[in-house]
């Protein structure tokens, strides 16, 4: 019985020490609410998304006239300004993004 209320005395201390932890990183600025954090990574999702299925458009008439290997290089060189492009974002920016 004594374990048992030292044990549970020690889950409610550990309990109030992270939430006591929590509020100091939110008073901070070092914690972020859920819902925002998701709401910008399904902006940024977005944001990608948007820019991946721009690529056909902007690389089919690019690629008509490339051989194999230089149509390649040109989409991959597409693929890694996306990537380049998702590596930058910034959520400031979301709004322009989307």
């Amino acid at each position: 019985m004594q374990a048992a209320l030292l044990a549970a005395k020690l889950r409610i201390a550990e309990a109030t020490a992270e939430q006591e932890e929590a509020a100091v990183a939110a008073a901070r600025g070092r914690l972020l609410p859920a819902g925002e954090v998701i709401a910008e990574g399904a902006k940024m999702v977005a944001a990608f998304r948007a820019r991946l299925l721009s690529l056909p458009t902007t690389a089919a008439p690019q690629v008509v006239e490339l051989s194999a290997p230089e149509a390649e290089a040109l989409l991959r060189s597409l693929v890694y300004e996306a990537l380049a492009e998702l590596a930058a974002y910034d959520p400031g920016d979301a709004d322009s993004n989307s």
